[in-house]
């Protein structure tokens, strides 16, 4: 019974250490969206800044990689619309 015991401790304690992880990860996502989302609103920085935010603070704080993030950053739509930006 004691081993049975150990064994559904350790199981919680992994189990707690996953969710916490989880947990950590999407709040330093929300964290980033509520900084988006304060910059989008009061424009201290402007908008392209504010839009580009993810692309250094997300791989900083572990959210997610940097080669992963530019993936979605550049995919050939985006650049499309980026491009069609910046002509006159």
């Amino acid at each position: 019974q004691g081993c049975v015991l150990r064994n559904l401790e350790q199981l919680r304690a992994t189990a707690n250490l996953h969710l916490n992880n989880v947990v950590q990860h999407e709040a330093r996502c929300a964290y980033v969206i509520l900084i988006m989302v304060t910059w989008w609103i009061t424009q201290p920085v402007p908008l392209a800044v504010t839009a580009l935010t993810p692309v250094w603070a997300f791989p900083l704080l572990g959210v997610i990689g940097t080669k992963d993030l530019c993936a979605l950053y550049l995919k050939e739509s985006n650049m499309l619309f980026v491009g069609a930006r910046v002509l006159p």
